[in-house]
């Protein structure tokens, strides 16, 4: 079914952390938390399946730092679908779930705070969801962004990289986004003020 369709009847519930774990699981600091989908799938899949088990009906891949500015080309589509694949061997164990793309921030700062241009950022993002579409991701999870400007690059990334096909397989283009926001924040101050302004620009995107 549908995730839209279901939420016609339904409530979706999210799945947890997933860096707080592998921490748990002994994941070194400094060390890259994507890259555990390649040499400990079983402990991703086991992670997914935990939340599966405790009630939630979405899990986000193990993909929030996975980008281009990262990894090599070769290495980051190994990651992601590696992600999709984990995320997808814990739905069929459970007996079915949906499997977000998770997209995180870049970790650069956007000009002109920082040093990356708008233009770049929505390549960045675009290269990672054109991977997770290509290896059937069933939405698009943009999250922890404490910069509406790169949420606006991020979402603008997943709405131009996708066909028409690519959108049907996205369960009719169905984008989740959450925002980090705090009043002591530079970032937070510098573009709280634009955020109802570009919420407008798409009011069938809700709960931002």
């Amino acid at each position: 079914m549908k995730i839209l369709d279901y939420l016609k009847e339904n409530f979706i519930y999210l799945d947890g952390g997933m860096g707080t774990l592998l921490q748990a699981r002994r994941l070194e600091s400094g060390e890259m938390p994507e890259t555990w989908n390649i040499e400990y799938p079983e402990v991703i899949i086991d992670i997914h399946r935990s939340y599966f088990d405790a009630g939630c009906n979405v899990v986000l891949a193990n993909t929030f730092g996975a980008n281009c500015l990262k990894y090599e080309e070769g290495e980051l589509r190994d990651i992601v679908f590696a992600a999709i694949r984990n995320a997808r061997e814990a739905t069929a164990v459970c007996g079915g779930g949906y499997v977000a793309l998770d997209i995180g921030p870049t970790g650069k700062l956007l000009k002109p705070l920082g040093d990356l241009d708008f233009e770049d950022a929505v390549e960045v993002f675009a290269k990672t969801v054109r991977l997770g579409v290509e290896a059937g991701v069933d939405l698009v999870f943009i999250e922890t962004m404490n910069d509406s400007y790169e949420t606006k690059a991020a979402l603008l990334a997943a709405k131009g990289v996708m066909t028409k096909e690519d959108y049907c397989r996205l369960e009719n283009k169905v984008y989740h986004i959450s925002e980090t926001i705090s009043p002591d924040d530079v970032i937070s101050r510098k573009y709280c003020e634009k955020y109802e302004k570009w919420r407008k620009l798409y009011p069938a995107l809700k709960g931002i």
